[in-house]
């Protein structure tokens, strides 16, 4: 996948040999594309090799075996961002045409940390994230989450609130990591947080964990 924008051109290769392909990153301008390409089942290095001086950006990189079916799964995640940020669609890598580009047949939305911190207007909130979930549920199903506890001494009680009526409303399973952790208090000691707003590595395999259950759920 990648943006295509600033006159770039690419070949592709695995482990330094033949060229696969080229990558146009050029036109049509301000879109995400994506290229497919073959090789035989090995470990490989994939090398993009630039054939001008044109700037441009690979979104990622999937990989995967025709021999076996799997899931995967593609973050979209913006340092800062609250859910308003994802209601953009000015560029192709913003929330509304990146959706839309992907086509996913599952979103997850997992946006209330930032929002609770940033003490957004609960209304204002919850509109953003109908838009969101609406343009979601044109390609496949949505997952709400409501995130985990912080340490920032703001309630996020007001936005589970309205994620709660935004998932009767909309029939999506919620998700709600307030009520499985309880609080910062008591989950820190057992499994300990990066820093006040974000989980570590147990906290962070505890929400994997409670969406593949709920995934796997009959």
């Amino acid at each position: 996948y990648y943006t295509q924008t600033g006159g770039g051109t690419a070949t592709i290769n695995v482990d330094g040999g033949a060229s696969l392909g080229t990558i146009n990153f050029g036109a049509p301008n301000d879109t995400i594309a994506s290229s497919t390409f073959s090789v035989a089942n090995s470990l490989h290095t994939i090398n993009i090799v630039p054939n001008n001086n044109g700037s441009f950006n690979v979104a990622g990189i999937v990989a995967s075996l025709s021999t076996k079916p799997a899931i995967d799964v593609i973050q979209a995640a913006t340092s800062g961002a609250s859910m308003a940020y994802y209601t953009h669609n000015t560029f192709a890598s913003e929330g509304l045409r990146l959706e839309a580009t992907l086509a996913p047949d599952l979103t997850i939305i997992n946006l209330t940390v930032n929002d609770t911190t940033l003490q957004t207007a609960v209304a204002a909130y919850a509109a953003s994230a109908q838009s969101v979930i609406t343009n979601a549920k044109l390609s496949g199903d949505v997952l709400l989450i409501a995130g985990p506890p912080s340490n920032s001494g703001i309630s996020p009680a007001p936005y589970v609130a309205a994620l709660r009526s935004l998932a009767v409303s909309n029939n999506v399973p919620l998700l709600d990591l307030t009520t499985r952790w309880t609080s910062y208090a008591v989950t820190n000691p057992v499994m300990p947080y990066f820093d006040a707003y974000h989980p570590g590595k147990l906290g962070y395999n505890d929400i994997a964990l409670a969406v593949a259950e709920l995934l796997a759920a009959p």
